[in-house]
């Protein structure tokens, strides 16, 4: 082959593929790739069959070519050439397995040819394709067993190789002919649509859509869909001679196959042009016209149900493919197609179709098809850019909401999607409809179809349609300039109908108008639905709407700041229309003291009153007037809150009304400098407010004046709600105070501190003096405080009043005077609130983060307060413990590593945090933990990738000096320290890891201790040091620690308690099984605990087979050729089987031979695949198969006289006598069945010996066995024996006669003893007949007895478990005990 031949002139400008060809061909030759394993595949034969092939055809063109090119590179035309001779050679002979990797070789070849190349040998390769096709028909044969694929196989390679030579050429024109790329995409391609295997199916689809871009292909494509469609049956036959049911299922499944690919490419973008084309072939048409006639055809077929949804689902597609375009000139024709299509298609199914039609289709599916189909297409048409399209679809709005409408008041429709497509085309249609139109007859033409709706008639579809109806009504209440009101009104009369008389459809309608309110705003839906209506019609209860519409409004608009609503609500709205009805109800209270007539409306006004004034904090989320209406409205909410005898409801009330407030205006100043005036009008109107909550604070604290009612919870119930009230009117006083002038806000402070230090000093002298406390000062001492701590939160005050009030708390915190626990926990509230606004001052630094103090002495604020908080440990009340962790965890997280002063403070408060560690109140352990992780944070620094000098080794140093501590309580709390510090840093610091082995060395000494407690503590810590160390740090430690463990008793034979937690101990025994083996642990265990190991490696290796199982069944292929494996080795096992063979476990389906009798047995295997590889697991176990029944709780039941195919009557009176149990001693299935001691599973070791267990093992849990079941009722084993043993009961000889009778004796005489013992309740004792056996009704039951048992989340808590357990025992048949699960 020289430079001149023909090859070389057609090769000499190769495409710059070339390179990458030669990639494609090692990789065919060497299958493994980075991705994949070797071994992974070698087990692939399709990949070695394809490397084998590749390799001989290189081979081939090697031997062809002269001497000197041997060792060239292989050029595509060589490899199409040779690939092309190899496939002519197999059709005198064809192999699926021979001509499959050809395929794949020559679809790789062809990208990199010449379209010249591929023109000339088109006819060639075609008449290929031809041959190969009619052989695998002629063959008959789908997959192969041996996993290299079959005729399956083979046919999708054959499309898809064609979809790639016709790509190929028809990138160049003229170079095939067209009617040459027709008849093949018409027999390798066209002709899968109509195959009934899938796979096959879905390969032609995806090879037909690369070629729908070709003119020439597409047009074909369309006749052909044309002609199935104009040749259906369905059009042929009328509705008065019906097809049969096998001819319309056939029928259906063949228009189906094409509707699937035909809404696969209506997804497919670049296939989107060719549904564009589909109604200028009149295929839309067809489609429509298929629909209309399977709808009159009224066919209960499931299959033709299915094709009416494929039908609904392409015309949508169609519809919905318009919605996708952009708006350019390009797509607007295409557009355009879709929009005509779509008016055409909604008309006709709006005059043709029925609710009826819609509602006789077997597949349910189909109305809901039907509705997307009809909204989707009422969108593209408003969409439109075409006036006679929005046009169109204007008229045709009404329409469609009427079938709406009718679909979901109909009760065989599902109302669900029903509403979900009458939102969507509220959401879509009526923004243009409604918003743009001018012509109110049209709006109401829109209102006819909703009208139905409130029926009371219609109430079970008002779930899912109400909501579509709020949606109308709020676009009806957007018109301009009148809004029509017709829909809000009809919802709100139906509200007032049945608000009391069903409250459940009242709930329904209120989420509607709930949807309104959120839409339209708060005050806007009062302006259209007034609280209060005079009006006389019967039937109405608009006297008492406010009971429905105040809650209403309350939930659906919410009081934050961050939702707001379009339209904003105005104060005066609230003072002009809202207050005076709040007025009256206040003045009919007033009316029903001095009349005892109506004295039983008084409550009614007042809630009524409250009800109102609730509104106040909805309006002041965005108000607009604030300037105009605030300062009138400041007068009367002053007067209000202090109405506390009458309304201390308004205490509440009024405050969050005024955050709200308070906090909006801010934002929106910080936003808008139009805002500003608003903040200016409340800054002068805090000076009026805050006095009036100062005095409301003071009146709450003081409690003298309320009654103190004798039942504790209603005390208690009174103090939390006054703490809410205080919380609350505190709240309000932080906020305002930021508004507040400064030189006010130090007038007032001055007074708060004056008071503060006059009535501490009181208090201090009378104590002094040992005189009766006076509460007043307490009670204001406990007002002031709270009103300080509101200051302080706003941060308004200057570092010097902070000092100020800092002194005037120490000696609350540091004397020893006794105070009340309430007034010191405010009093460590204050201090908290100090370290946490005013950092800086406590720690010394200025406002950019230096520190202004020396190193040495550090700040002298901060030393102060650490002297304070360490010196009043010993005054510290208990309830106020919380508060002063969290200021002793503020203070240390201010202290700096660096100066030696600071540091001095930590060993100081250790203790105290160890103590705390063991608190009853959760809280205060978790402020422990968090002052614990403080201390050793700064004690460690940040650590930013340096090293640190192990400044933590300190902190670990004085918590081990703790355990030396003469109380449990002190060891077991610094156990636990050490192990919330190793659970955090041993993974972080280096120095925190190397502490370990000793500090595991220290508290092995404490694992000596037997206080419970203790021991507990020092589990955990064993557990945490175990998953932090590394197995060399453990393993010099591992004698003592696994005997500390497993060590029972103490040195004088008492009882450790270590059994308590012996599932932490199980644990850690797994980890370091885990770390080091069971041939190291073994050997450390105590003899009496080995079984417990034994145990373990049991459930170990059990668990290692399931994984192992569970890995093959994934490595299976499709074919199940290591399925195959299994079952031959488990056929070739010469293990005898216990039972016979008749429980032999087949590795396929994973059933017996008897449960493989049942006619019901293939297909519950098929549905069961996914439990493969628990069977494999059971079948690799190397314990017999035999054992599968005995490891049952109970015994199967069977029925003697069953016979194949036959149907039982299950309620026969007769069926008892015919039911057994498979272990009861009478089988009926042969002689075989007669081991009695099958509960046992035999176990075999690698070498196939028997396995025996402990003798002693054995006497011993027969004997708990045996003394457990004697302490069962006797009625309750009677009548278990009669519900296993069946309806009659058993005759029994002399001798067992005899031999129950000396059972029976001894039993009555061990119950002499547990007289107070409780019998287990039986399920179903009720029905238990005392003269016969079985169930039978007594009167007053109206219950039958069946075997059905209620699940109830109650009776398996970890307290009712035991007994629930022991209620099933009684009818659940069980082997012994240690088998019950």
């Amino acid at each position: 082959c020289n430079k001149d031949t023909p090859y070389n002139k057609m090769t000499m400008d190769a495409p710059p593929e070339m390179e990458s060809y030669e990639e494609i061909l090692i990789n065919l030759q060497n299958p493994t790739t980075p991705e994949t394993s070797q071994s992974q595949k070698s087990r692939d034969p399709r990949a070695l069959r394809l490397s084998a092939i590749t390799t001989a055809l290189m081979e081939t063109i090697r031997e062809r070519r002269p001497s000197e090119n041997k060792q060239s590179g292989i050029q595509p035309l060589e490899m199409f050439t040779v690939v092309l001779t190899a496939l002519e050679g197999t059709l005198s002979n064809p192999s699926a397995s021979t001509q499959l990797p050809l395929l794949q070789i020559l679809d790789l070849t062809i990208p990199h040819l010449k379209p010249s190349v591929l023109g000339h040998t088109f006819r060639t390769v075609s008449r290929l394709f031809r041959g190969i096709l009619t052989s695998s028909s002629a063959s008959g044969e789908g997959g192969t067993a041996d996993g290299l694929g079959g005729n399956n196989a083979l046919l999708r390679h054959v499309s898809s190789t064609a979809s790639t030579l016709l790509q190929r050429v028809g990138t160049v024109s003229g170079v095939v002919k067209e009617d040459q790329s027709l008849t093949l995409v018409q027999d390798c391609i066209l002709n899968t649509f109509g195959d009934g295997r899938p796979k096959v199916r879905r390969a032609g689809y995806t090879a037909l859509m690369p070629l729908l871009g070709q003119k020439g292909i597409r047009k074909h494509v369309e006749q052909y869909v044309h002609a199935i469609f104009s040749s259906s049956s369905f059009l042929e036959s009328t509705t008065t001679t019906k097809l049969s049911r096998g001819k319309e299922d056939e029928e259906a499944v063949k228009l189906l196959h094409l509707l699937q690919f035909w809404n696969t490419t209506g997804v497919d973008e670049e296939a989107a042009v060719c549904v564009m084309e589909l109604d200028k072939s009149g295929l839309g048409e067809d489609v429509l016209k298929l629909l209309l006639a399977l709808l009159e055809r009224d066919s209960r077929s499931e299959r033709v149900g299915m094709l009416l949804l494929a039908l609904y689902t392409s015309m949508t597609v169609i519809v919905e493919s318009g919605l996708t375009f952009d708006n350019d000139s390009k797509s607007s024709k295409k557009v355009l197609k879709c929009c005509t299509f779509a008016s055409r298609s909604v008309a006709t199914l709006l005059q043709r179709v029925t609710s009826t039609q819609l509602t006789n289709c077997s597949y349910e599916d189909v109305p809901g098809a039907h509705l997307h189909l009809l909204v989707s297409s009422l969108q593209l048409l408003l969409q439109s850019s075409d006036i006679q399209h929005k046009t169109i679809g204007t008229k045709l709005l009404p329409l469609v909401l009427q079938s709406l409408v009718s679909c979901g008041v109909s009760d065989s429709m599902n109302a669900g999607s029903v509403g979900v497509e009458l939102q969507r085309c509220v959401r879509t249609c009526f923004p243009y409809c409604v918003t743009t139109t001018t012509n109110t007859s049209y709006v109401t033409s829109l209102l006819p179809p909703f009208a139905t709706l409130t029926s009371v008639s219609h109430a079970s579809c008002w779930e899912s349609m109400l909501p579509g109806m709020a949606l109308a009504a709020t676009q009806f209440l957007k018109l301009e300039p009148a809004p029509n009101t017709t829909l809000l009104t009809s919802l709100v009369d139906l509200v007032d109908v049945i608000s009391i008389s069903n409250q459940k459809q009242s709930r329904v309608i209120e989420n509607a108008l709930g949807m309104i309110i959120e839409s339209v705003g708060l005050q806007r839906f009062l302006e259209l639905v007034p609280l209060e209506v005079k009006t006389k019609t019967k039937g109405t209860n608009t006297q008492h709407r406010w009971k429905w519409m105040i809650p209403l409004l309350k939930t659906s608009f919410p009081t934050t700041a961050t939702t707001l609503s379009t339209d904003s609500s105005q104060l005066s709205y609230f003072q002009t229309t809202i207050l005076p009805l709040a007025r009256t109800a206040d003045a009919t209270t007033g009316q029903a003291n001095s009349d005892d007539t109506l004295s039983n409306t008084k409550t009614y006004y007042q809630s009524k009153c409250i009800g109102l004034w609730s509104l106040f904090p909805h309006f002041c989320i965005a108000p607009t007037d604030v300037c105009a209406s605030f300062p009138g409205l400041a007068v009367i909410l002053g007067k209000a809150i202090q109405d506390l005898a009458r309304y201390p409801q308004l205490v509440t009330i009024i405050p969050q009304g005024l955050v709200v407030l308070s906090q909006g205006v801010s934002t929106r100043a910080e936003r808008n400098d139009e805002c500003k005036p608003d903040v200016d009008i409340l800054s002068s109107e805090s000076v009026k407010l805050l006095p009036v909550l100062f005095r409301m604070v003071e009146r709450l604290t003081d409690s003298s004046d309320e009654p103190t009612p004798d039942d504790t919870k209603k005390k208690t119930a009174l103090q939390q709600e006054r703490r809410q009230r205080i919380s609350g009117v505190t709240a309000c006083i932080a906020e305002w105070s930021k508004l507040a002038p400064r030189s006010y806000l130090r007038t007032l402070f001055k007074k708060i501190l004056t008071r503060l230090v006059t009535a501490t000093t009181r208090l201090t002298q009378e104590e002094e003096k040992e005189e009766h406390q006076d509460d007043t000062d307490t009670d204001t001492i406990g007002m002031l405080l709270e009103l300080s701590q509101a200051l302080v939160s706003s941060q308004v005050l200057d570092t010097k009043h902070v000092q100020l009030l800092y002194r005037a708390i120490k000696p609350l915190i540091g004397s020893e005077m006794r105070a009340s626990g309430a007034i010191q926990k405010r009093a460590y509230k204050v201090l908290h609130e100090i370290c946490e606004r005013y950092t800086s001052w406590i720690l010394g630094t200025a406002e950019d983060g230096s520190n202004t103090a020396k190193k040495e002495g550090g700040s002298q604020q901060l030393t102060q307060t650490t002297e304070l908080l360490i010196g009043s440990i010993t005054h510290c009340q208990v309830s106020a413990r919380l508060w002063r962790l969290k200021c002793l965890t503020l203070v240390v997280n201010g202290l700096d590593r660096e100066c030696a002063s600071h540091m001095a403070i930590i060993p100081q408060i250790v203790g105290e945090t160890l103590l705390c560690l063991k608190d009853s109140n959760a809280k205060s352990r978790e402020a422990a933990y968090t002052l614990l992780l403080a201390m050793a944070t700064v004690q460690q620094g940040d650590n930013d990738g340096m090293e640190t000098s192990g400044n933590m080794t300190s902190l670990f140093q004085t918590i081990v000096a703790a355990l030396a501590a003469e109380t449990p309580h002190m060891r077991s709390a610094a156990v636990m320290a050490l192990s919330r510090l190793v659970f955090e840093y041993a993974r972080l610091y280096d120095n925190v890891h190397n502490l370990l082995p000793a500090l595991l060395k220290t508290v092995l000494v404490v694992l000596e201790d037997n206080v419970k407690e203790v021991l507990k503590s020092v589990v955990g810590f064993i557990r945490v040091s175990v998953a932090a160390m590394t197995k060399e740090q453990m393993e010099p430690f591992l004698p003592d620690l696994v005997n500390g463990l497993l060590q029972k008793k103490t040195d004088r034979g008492k009882d450790r308690g270590i059994d308590k937690f012996r599932a932490k101990i199980k644990i850690i025994l797994k980890k370091l099984v885990r770390m080091y083996g069971y041939d190291i642990i073994t050997p450390l265990v105590p003899k009496d605990d080995v079984r417990l190991l034994t145990h373990m490696r049991k459930l170990s290796e059990r668990e290692k087979r399931k994984k192992a199982a569970a890995r093959e069944e994934m490595d299976c292929d499709d074919d199940g050729a290591t399925r195959n494996n299994n079952f031959d080795t488990l056929m070739d096992s010469d293990e005898d089987d216990s039972d016979g063979g008749r429980t032999l476990m087949t590795g396929i389906t994973g059933f017996t031979k008897l449960t493989g009798k049942s006619k019901g047995g293939k297909s519950v295997s098929m549905d069961n695949r996914t439990r493969l590889s628990t069977v494999k697991s059971a079948a690799m176990s190397t314990k017999s198969t035999g054992t599968t029944k005995s490891r049952s709780d109970g015994g199967s039941v069977r029925i003697k006289n069953e016979k194949n195919g036959e149907v039982m009557d299950m309620l026969d009176s007769n069926m008892a006598k015919n039911v057994h149990f498979g272990n009861d001693g009478r089988s009926g299935y042969g002689d075989d069945d007669d081991s009695d001691d099958g509960d046992d599973a035999l176990e075999f070791d690698s070498s196939g010996r028997l396995i025996v267990k402990d003798d002693l093992m054995e006497n011993e849990e027969n004997n708990n066995t045996t003394r457990d079941d004697d302490d069962d009722d006797d009625d309750i084993k009677a009548e278990n024996d009669q519900i296993h043993l069946g309806s009659k009961r058993r005759k029994m000889s002399k001798f067992e006669k005899a031999k129950d009778a000396k059972q029976n004796s001894n039993t009555n005489q061990k119950k002499g003893n547990n007289k107070n013992k409780k019998t287990t309740r039986e399920l179903g004792a009720a029905y238990k007949s005392k003269k016969a056996g079985g169930d039978v009704m007594k009167k007053g039951q109206t219950l039958e007895p069946y075997a059905y048992v209620p699940l109830d989340g109650k009776s398996y808590t970890k307290k009712n478990r035991v007994r629930a357990v022991s209620e099933i025992a009684t009818v659940v048949r069980g082997g012994k005990r240690k088998n019950r699960r």
